[in-house]
Parts: structure tokens; C-alpha cells; sequence
């Protein structure tokens, strides 16, 4: 029976469709001015997308142990997923409202474990998943009445699950076909309407979306040392240098600059200037971080090829008071940014000096970004307080670093790391509450942040 070896490191694209569903749901007081896309008492439902095309490519390393092949893999698809729905609160509006959203793209970092059976490859699949996901809301001008729409995007983040089963068509070449189901969580979408084109009134809602997606895939695999197709099976023999799958755990120190960019015209009052006007500030950040890595090495003579993830708790937070009073704000209003966690997906290339590994990293990072204001005091004729406003978003970017890490007896690989990480920016608003615990003030502002970090490492590899 011809016999295959699924070690070492690939690349591929993939394509196919898929159909989901978004689930709506909003605030029951002050959430929509004037009851135009929500009824006084909120709300809620949910629009299933019709199918819709998926197509992007994968990266990944497998390492097998006998017949079992273990594996860590990234993928991202472009995705056509659309929904939209006339009236489904029966508010009733001349023309009535109506509610889009879709899914711009889909990121997935996950494990994979499989069964070989000669040339064939079956497993399964889990881990996190990310999209990007669109709000349109639209109220028609009809002549007499004005035209109100809000829109926002944002990035959710949760998991997924999956199966395949690949073939070796050749020794480098994979075909393959895939399941996969993704549940994106619930975000919420707030911030200021437009009339005709113009800042208006504020809301804020929240979106869930789940999708599932079947794909044809093709994949080339590198592994220079692959055995000759018909050869008889080989027994597992331990990796020399640097060769397999390790995991560990980190931990460190990180620093951060959070940006923080209030627009003319939708600054939140009394936290941002008013009348409003577009202001900004920076923020430092600083904490702990720990958390733990896998991954997969593959070795070409004193090159070392491998790809990695990375989950960290973080303890970056920043504060700053009064940061706009010279503007009009209240003197007494605090701001807070918090990194929650980090996730990052990178390839690493070294150079193998007996005991030592040097390397340099580069790929993909999320985050989970927290802001929030607040103000103990009264401020102004018709501002009661005290007043609090607080949302997380999840931010995506990228992420470069180097480090070096000396091979210990019995498996154990210590490590010291640097990083750079971009999480972009994310939109941040929607309705803070007042003193009676009530939606009052309304605006909406950016938070971009950049962080940098020092890591020291402890892995093991079986």
C-alpha cells in the first residue's frame, strides 16, 4: 500500500460557500431616537444570509507520530455573505426601515489532529476565528420625512470547529475537502446616526453572528526528506536539531501607546470638548503578561522553518484625568484603556547553531481592547452626573519579533523574546448613562494601539 508522509510545513488556497445568520438585539430605553429602528421597548431578532461564496488561502505544519499527524494552521477567506430585512420589529415606518449586515472576511487559527491511512489524511480541527463584520441601518427619506441611516463595522472574535480529509495526489501536492462552523460571538455596534448626511441622535445595539462554510482545497507540502511512494511504513524516530512540535509558556513585561481620537460633531459630553470639536490624546499603557505557545519546527541542513501561536493574558492598562479640560470638557472626567488578551499566528525562520536558535517572527495579532470613561461630578446646566460609558472591541494587525532560545537536557528549549505588535484601530460609541444609571449622552471616537513587549520563554518538545 503506497504510504505517505504528511511531515513538514504547507501552503495552499481554498474555496467554496457557506450561509450563517445575525441576531440582532437592542437596548430597550433611548437606544434609537424617535423609535426608527427599535420600538421604546426594545427588541430583538434574527436574518439568515443566503449562500454565499468563501476563497482564501491556508498556512500550516504537520509533524506525525506513526499513523497520528498533529497540526497547527491559519487560514483567511474573503467572504460574499449578505442579509437584509424590511421591517422585522414592525415599527411600521413610511418607507419602512430596513437592516443589513454581512460578513467581509473570515481568520482562523486552529490545532488539528489527524489519522493517516496511506494517502489519505482525516481530522479534526478547533480554535479561534475571527471576521469582520458589517451594520447598515437605513430609514428612506420619503419627501416630508429625512433619511436616517447608522453604519459601523467591526471585528468579532470567537471560535470554530471543523473536519476534513485530504489526498496526496503526489508526494508535495494536496487536495482536500473541509467543514467548518464558526460561531463569531455577539459585538456591540453603537455610535451616531446621520440625517441626511449629518450627526444626529445615538444608539446602540448588538450583533451575533454565526456562519458554516464547505470548501475544495489545495495545498503543496515541503519536506525535502519525504520517503518514496511506495516505501514501507517508517517508525517514528525521534527529531534531530530542532525538528517537531513543542509547547510552553511565556511571560513578561509590555508597554503600549493607545491613541485616542474623538471627531468633530459626535464627541461625547461632558468627557470630550463641547461645542464638539475633534480633539485627541495619548495614552501610555504598562503591565504583566503570561500565557502559553505552541508549535511546529521543521529543519532544512542549519535552517529552521516553523510556525507558531501564541495566547497571552495581559495586564496593560493606562489612565489619564482631565485630559480635555482646557477644551471645555469636565475637569474631573478619567479615561481608561485596557488590553484584555493577545492572540498572535506567526511563521519563524532561524538559523541553528548547535544549542542556540536564533530567530525572527512576523504575522498576525489580535487583541482585546477595553475603554471606558466616567466623571464623579455634576457637569454643566443639563449634564446630571455622575456619568460612565464602557465598551470592548477586538482589534486585528500584525505583529514582527526576534528572539533566541538554547536547548536544555531532556526536551526543554529556554527562551528570551522581543515583540511589536499593531492592533490598529477600532471604532468606539453609543450611549453613555448618567447619574441615574439612564442612556443620556451620546458619541463616538477611535482607539488605535501599538505595544511593544519582552518575553522569557520555557518550552518543551516530546
Amino acid at each position: 500500500m503506497p504510504v505517505h508522509d504528511w511531515t513538514g510545513l504547507y501552503g495552499g488556497v481554498h474555496g467554496g460557500v457557506g450561509r450563517g445568520d445575525a441576531s440582532y438585539d437592542f437596548l430597550p430605553e433611548f437606544g434609537w431616537f424617535d423609535g426608527l429602528f427599535a420600538t421604546h421597548a426594545g427588541g430583538s431578532f434574527r436574518q439568515d444570509f443566503g449562500s454565499g461564496g468563501v476563497f482564501g488561502f491556508h498556512v500550516g505544519a504537520n509533524r506525525q507520530f506513526g499513523s497520528w499527524v498533529v497540526g497547527l494552521e491559519g487560514a483567511y477567506a474573503h467572504t460574499r455573505f449578505h442579509a437584509s430585512s424590511a421591517d422585522p420589529m414592525d415599527i411600521g415606518g413610511m418607507p419602512p426601515p430596513t437592516y443589513e449586515a454581512g460578513l467581509d472576511w473570515i481568520a482562523s487559527v486552529t490545532p488539528r489532529l489527524g489519522y493517516a491511512l496511506g494517502d489519505w489524511l482525516v481530522y479534526g480541527k478547533g480554535g479561534l476565528a475571527a471576521g469582520r463584520v458589517d451594520s447598515l441601518l437605513t430609514s428612506p427619506g420619503n419627501g416630508i420625512a429625512d433619511t436616517i441611516t447608522y453604519q459601523e463595522q467591526g471585528i468579532h472574535v470567537g471560535w470554530t470547529v471543523g473536519a476534513g480529509a485530504e489526498w496526496a495526489l503526489t508526494p508535495n501536492w494536496i487536495l482536500g475537502v473541509e467543514y467548518n462552523h464558526y460561531d463569531l460571538g455577539s459585538e456591540q455596534f453603537g455610535g451616531v446616526m446621520r440625517r441626511n448626511g449629518n450627526p444626529d441622535e445615538a444608539g446602540q445595539h448588538t450583533l451575533a453572528l454565526r456562519a458554516d462554510t464547505v470548501t475544495a482545497r489545495v495545498s503543496y507540502l515541503w519536506s525535502p526528506d519525504r520517503m518514496p511512494p511506495n516505501a514501507a511504513p517508517a517508525t517514528y524516530d525521534p527529531p534531530r536539531g530542532w525538528a517537531g512540535f513543542y509547547i510552553g509558556v511565556h511571560g513578561g513585561y509590555g508597554w503600549a501607546s493607545a491613541d485616542n481620537r474623538h471627531s468633530g460633531a459626535t464627541a461625547f459630553f461632558p468627557f470630550a470638548p463641547d461645542p464638539p470639536q475633534a480633539a485627541s490624546f495619548d495614552q501610555s499603557l504598562g503591565g504583566a503578561l503570561a500565557g502559553g505557545h505552541v508549535g511546529l519546527n521543521y529543519q532544512a541542513g542549519q535552517w529552521v522553518f516553523g510556525l507558531e501561536g501564541a495566547l497571552t493574558w495581559s495586564g496593560l492598562k493606562g489612565s489619564s484625568n482631565g485630559v480635555f479640560a482646557a477644551l471645555g470638557a469636565d475637569p474631573a472626567a478619567s479615561y481608561e484603556t485596557k488590553l484584555d488578551w493577545l492572540a498572535t499566528l506567526t511563521p519563524r525562520i532561524g538559523w541553528d547553531f548547535g544549542h542556540w536558535l536564533p530567530y525572527v517572527k512576523a504575522g498576525l495579532a489580535m487583541g482585546q481592547v477595553a475603554s471606558s470613561m466616567s466623571t464623579p461630578t455634576t457637569f454643566g446646566m443639563f449634564s446630571p452626573g455622575p456619568h460612565s460609558f464602557s465598551e470592548t472591541n477586538d482589534h486585528l494587525g500584525w505583529t514582527a519579533g526576534a528572539g533566541v532560545e538554547v536547548r536544555l537536557p531532556h526536551g526543554w528549549i529556554a527562551g528570551l523574546e522581543y515583540n511589536y505588535v499593531d492592533l490598529g484601530s477600532e471604532h468606539f460609541g453609543g450611549l453613555a448613562s448618567n447619574g441615574l444609571g439612564l442612556p443620556n449622552e451620546r458619541g463616538e471616537y477611535d482607539v488605535a494601539l501599538t505595544m511593544q513587549s519582552v518575553l522569557a520563554r520555557l518550552s518543551y518538545r516530546p
